[in-house]
């Protein structure tokens, strides 16, 4: 069995410095079912909305929101998938009594509890130690299973969600009772974390191509994590440096608006058995398009199976911290190197830009290459002007050679005291480690990105805010000669306030 990480088990959750009032019903206009903890997790049901893109739908799911800075982002999904006789029930998509997609979901009072005021929830405990609590009923699902999920919200654990599942009396014999959360690629999650390694989306799904879901197989409990009292733990993390910095499409659909984040699942000791595992799908592909997502596959579908056992208990968590918090003692595997040797020309023109105060110069290439620094090659990169789009001009790695051309294109400025954002529109090829554009502070690799296989460009916005006053180096980089191995940029920009 995996070894038993010394961390105390407090670091899952931390106490709040006064009692945290629970978000119920009542606090939501036209009585939206959503709860929280301010300042914390939330969790809703159809038709609640969490921020200003969320418009209450779909159905069958329970949304996961985190309250940060003010705002409530909308994080993850959760739908709940149970298998009877072999045949796995789908809460989104199956089709509810009333014809529409989504099953539909009703708040009731816990068992026993007399609910606040006759509402469909109870608060039990004293004050800074309270919990809240309220059942989910979906109505049957096509294969007979009729699921019951006991939900806790602690004000000691204000980052984590409790779920029990039930069976209805009049259920089907349930074999599985999955809980699944279903939208890991808004924050394009790519790293599962295990308890010695991490395994990425790109390994995982490296030869997937189409625009449905990527399988892979199950993790069994041996390759979990364990917690100092014999529980378990598993993560997925983005490997970018903040996913809010990319924006997938010009309107703003599946941009990431919460901060960086650590998603787990969890289970205390004795409410598991030896056959758990976890498993993950992705997906190269938003769900219902075919636009790709940027920088390559995403996990998708984030989840623990087990058989069945009524009031089992698993825990969906959230952490602003790294996943060492939650004890894993290994690091993220570096998607690209993080620090590099600089050659002795590039030096000297990072101590000339420094002497200079030089600004970024040409950064919209309508002076073709002037002020770019071009090695290894990157003579035969190109400047175009894309058809239908007057007075626009695009750079691309893709040369006469097309995907054969390699190599380097940078150029090194200070970073103005009123500098807010670099901004930049990429295209191209979704592997990083063949063709990328980076941003470098001296030895130091502050930023990367890559396109997604496709020549639709889109948005990427870099705080460099914390490198005012500094030298940066903005590099191009071709190493690749296969299919879709180039990069292409335009639309460069310095943001000031």
């Amino acid at each position: 069995m995996p070894r038993v990480v010394v961390l105390l088990l407090t670091l899952l959750a931390f106490t709040p410095a006064a009692p945290a009032q629970f978000v119920t019903p009542d606090d939501h206009p036209d009585n939206a079912p959503a709860f929280g903890i301010p300042g914390a997790i939330h969790v809703g049901l159809h038709p609640a909305a969490f921020d200003d893109r969320d418009n209450g739908g779909p159905r069958g799911l329970i949304r996961i929101g985190l309250e940060h800075d003010g705002r409530l982002h909308l994080v993850n999904y959760i739908a709940i998938e149970p298998v009877v006789a072999g045949r796995r029930g789908l809460s989104e998509l199956e089709r509810s009594a009333d014809g529409q997609r989504g099953k539909r979901f009703t708040l009731e009072a816990p068992p026993g509890a007399a609910g606040v005021n006759d509402k469909p929830w109870t608060i039990e405990g004293e004050p800074g130690a309270r919990s809240l609590r309220f059942m989910i009923r979906s109505e049957r699902f096509a294969n007979g299973a009729e699921p019951l999920i006991e939900v806790t919200l602690f004000e000691q654990r204000p980052l984590e969600v409790r779920f029990r599942t039930f069976a209805g009396g009049t259920s089907a014999p349930i074999e599985s009772l999955v809980l699944t959360s279903t939208m890991g690629n808004q924050s394009r999650c790519r790293l599962l974390w295990l308890e010695k390694r991490c395994v990425s989306a790109r390994s995982m799904f490296t030869h997937f191509h189409s625009n449905g879901f990527a399988d892979h197989p199950a993790f069994s409990l041996d390759d979990m994590l364990r917690t100092p009292d014999g529980g378990v733990v598993t993560a997925i993390t983005s490997d970018e440096h903040d996913p809010r910095e990319v924006l997938p499409f010009a309107n703003g659909a599946w941009r990431c608006t919460n901060p960086p984040l650590t998603q787990y699942w969890r289970k205390d000791a004795g409410d598991f058995d030896e056959g758990l595992r976890v498993r993950v799908n992705g997906r190269r592909a938003y769900w219902a398009s075919k636009a790709p997502i940027p920088f390559g596959p995403s996990i998708e579908n984030f989840e623990l199976l087990e058989s069945f056992q009524p009031g089992r208990a698993s825990w969906f968590g959230l952490t602003l911290d790294d996943p060492q918090r939650l004890g894993f003692t290994h690091a993220a595997p570096e998607t690209l190197p993080t620090t590099r040797t600089i050659p002795p020309l590039e030096r000297a023109r990072i101590e000339r830009a420094a002497d200079t105060n030089r600004s970024l110069e040409n950064p919209d290439f309508t002076d073709a290459f002037a002020g770019w620094q071009r090695a290894g090659g990157a003579s035969s990169f190109r400047v175009f002007a894309p058809p239908g789009v007057p007075g626009s001009k695009r750079m691309t790695t893709y040369g006469p050679g097309g995907d054969t051309d390699v190599g380097r294109l940078y150029q090194c400025f200070v970073v103005p005291e009123d500098a807010t954002e670099l901004r930049l529109f990429v295209h191209g090829g979704a592997d990083p480690s063949a063709a990328s554009i980076g941003l470098w502070d001296a030895e130091k690799r502050i930023r990367w990105a890559t396109g997604r296989n496709s020549n639709d460009p889109f948005e990427i916005r870099w705080d460099i805010r914390n490198q005012r006053g500094r030298v940066l180096t903005l590099e191009i980089v071709d190493g690749s000669r296969d299919k879709w191995g180039f990069i292409g940029v335009h639309g460069i920009e310095l943001v000031r306030e």
